[in-house]
């Protein structure tokens, strides 16, 4: 479980899941359980994402010296 890397389609789908269920307990007429909404608008709120972790890129490192990087980026 990692924080704010869901994107951000999952993060409406969970805002709407949270509106649906809070709508349809109170059209049941259970008041008291629309606070199940909570953890969903927690889970949309903080982007929680319950997939394997991804790895990380790896840097690779520049060949060129500071002295061709300056001649490329004067270079006009």
């Amino acid at each position: 479980m990692t924080f704010f890397t869901a994107s951000i389609e999952t993060v409406v789908l969970r805002y709407f899941a949270m509106m649906a269920v809070i709508i349809t307990f109170f059209a049941l007429g259970y008041p008291l359980l629309t606070l199940l909404g909570f953890p969903v608008f927690l889970m949309a709120i903080t982007a929680v994402s319950f997939g394997k972790k991804k790895e990380k890129a790896q840097v690779t490192s520049n060949s060129l010296e500071t002295k061709e990087i300056n001649m490329i980026n004067t270079a006009a």
